[in-house]
């Protein structure tokens, strides 16, 4: 889920557009009628960003959490809302969105763009189990799988189970 529009894609490839169609910029018919706020994004373990993403990032106030830190993560969060971490939050829930190719491809290579220095497994879990403490999960969505061995299936059954 990338933050790329039709002129800034480097490869034309819907799947890079995601994010930022549902913001209102995207091809036409495919940004919702009603856009999500840019900064009531946050990004967690996102590392390769183009020049045209990390411009929209820097611009539109959406929130870049780049080390594995779970108080950090919720702190983001939780800004997005105006409370501090620990105060109440008028958010009832939040959407979590894993794209695979956070991982390290050191450990888990079945994704389609792998970029060295992701998260371990155990860090993304604790990042997930931050947010769920905090907020209500209203969805998770696990995408850019790339079936490629046995040892990243079974690593990714272990994670689906937690």
């Amino acid at each position: 889920m990338r933050l790329n529009t039709p002129e800034s894609s480097p490869s034309g490839a819907y799947h890079g557009m995601v994010l930022r169609a549902l913001t209102g910029e995207g091809p036409e018919g495919l940004v919702p009628e009603v856009a999500l706020r840019p900064e009531r994004i946050v990004l967690a373990g996102v590392r390769d960003l183009d020049a045209p993403e990390a411009e929209f990032v820097r611009t539109r106030g959406i929130r870049h959490v780049r080390e594995a830190d779970a108080a950090a993560l919720v702190e983001a969060i939780a800004a997005c809302h105006g409370t501090p971490a620990g105060g109440s939050s008028d958010a009832a829930a939040v959407y979590v969105h894993i794209d695979l190719d956070v991982l390290d491809p050191r450990v888990f290579a079945s994704v389609g763009c792998p970029a060295p220095g992701g998260l371990h497994p155990h860090q993304l879990l604790a990042l997930v189990g931050a947010v769920a403490e905090r907020y209500e999960v209203a969805g998770l969505g696990i995408t850019e799988y790339e079936p490629s061995g046995q040892a990243d299936q079974e690593l990714l059954s272990g994670l689906v189970e937690q």
